[in-house]
């Protein structure tokens, strides 16, 4: 009598199989991956392209320059608003915001002694309390008693735009005004008087959460196709122009793509390098892709 053969496998082909799927999906995991960066790596020049156009578009419709720690706000409309945009999604970090402070112009007090107090906690008149991660408190002192006569309320919100609250703890004779960044009392806020308490929202103001940076100096280029306008970074706007740069390259600079950067040069077109190509430490660098012709000529 013929023995039946089995149809199934034995214990060591299922093993031997096994093995071969866990060697073939080693050896194919690093091209996936490999593949998923490069497509996050085109994402992102993509929005890098973007920002060019809308820059170019800024210029264009108002004949003036961005200044460096406002570009977030400022492009938000030629953006179609899209928070998105100002995301890298190869990111690891947080999107980083700029700071409130560089935003607001001052504080002035409407009397004849004239005292103009800056959003700067370093003023001996001015006291800074934080709220919240978006919230802060600026507190003012009009005279010499120190019980801080007035104060402003500053919350960023999602558009990017500012809320300004001001209110008045106690009684004071003097009247208070809201500068804006560009020099001019804020309509809503100028010349308030105790006991008023007023809100405005400032468009144009503020800033987004962003995982780009750009030139500090961006404000002094024409459309110039070897200067570096945005990239890569871990701050809103890169600080590395001129003798008082303040920004440590190594540090701030984000080699997200295979250790390299997407880069959008003035003229409104993305190349990819790697950061040691781009170095402003580098005399020669620093001055061929950083900074500004008209600093150079002068």
């Amino acid at each position: 009598m013929k023995r039946r053969m089995s149809g199934g496998f034995t214990l060591v082909e299922l093993l031997v199989v096994i093995a071969i799927i866990g060697v073939l999906m080693a050896l194919l995991l690093p091209s996936v991956q490999s593949v998923r960066e490069s497509a996050r790596m085109s994402i992102c020049a993509s929005h890098l392209h973007e920002f060019g156009t809308a820059h170019e578009s800024y210029n264009s419709r108002l004949g003036s320059a961005i200044p460096a720690n406002e570009w977030t706000s400022r492009l938000y409309d030629d953006v179609e608003q899209l928070n998105a945009i100002y995301l890298c999604p190869s990111a690891e970090k947080a999107a980083v915001q700029a700071d409130l402070e560089p935003d607001m112009y001052g504080y002035s007090v409407k009397t004849s002694s004239g005292y103009t107090i800056p959003f700067d906690t370093e003023h001996t008149r001015c006291l800074k309390t934080s709220e919240n991660e978006r919230t802060y408190t600026y507190w003012f002192e009009d005279w010499h008693d120190f019980d801080w006569d007035f104060s402003v309320t500053v919350t960023r919100l999602e558009d990017g735009s500012i809320e300004i609250k001001t209110r008045f703890p106690s009684f004071t004779i003097f009247k208070h005004s809201v500068i804006a960044p560009d020099g001019e009392p804020v309509e809503g806020l100028n010349q308030v008087t105790y006991p008023e308490k007023r809100k405005v929202v400032l468009k144009g103001v503020g800033g987004i959460p962003t995982h780009y940076g750009m030139n500090n100096r961006s404000s002094g280029f024409v459309s110039d196709g070897t200067k570096i306008l945005l990239l890569d970074y871990h701050k809103p706007v890169a600080d590395v122009v001129g003798l008082d740069a303040g920004d440590i390259w190594s540090e701030q600079v984000a080699p997200r793509h295979f250790n390299m950067v997407n880069v959008l040069f003035a003229d409104g077109h993305v190349k990819t390098m790697s950061p040691k190509e781009i170095d402003p430490s580098n005399t020669k660098l620093h001055d061929h892709y950083w900074r500004p012709l008209r600093d150079m000529t002068e």
